[in-house]
């Protein structure tokens, strides 16, 4: 959230950056990288000065490929 969809956006993309260096060990160069071709963020409410946006990480990008 934010009180803008710019900030909101700016919000959004550093908790997902912090969540995918926690959860896939990523750096944030890497995490960065990985928001901005796989992780969908959309526009959640933009209603009586509540703007939020979040971000949609599929979980396909958590797939480990085994007995290679």
């Amino acid at each position: 959230m934010g009180p803008s969809i710019d900030e909101a956006l700016r919000n959004a993309i550093r908790e997902a950056v912090e969540f995918l260096k926690g959860r896939a060990g990523l750096s944030a160069a890497e995490a960065y990288a990985l928001c901005s071709l796989g992780v969908d963020f959309r526009i959640g409410e933009a209603v009586n000065n509540v703007l939020m946006v979040y971000g949609v990480i599929p979980k396909r990008l958590f797939k480990r490929v085994t007995g290679r």
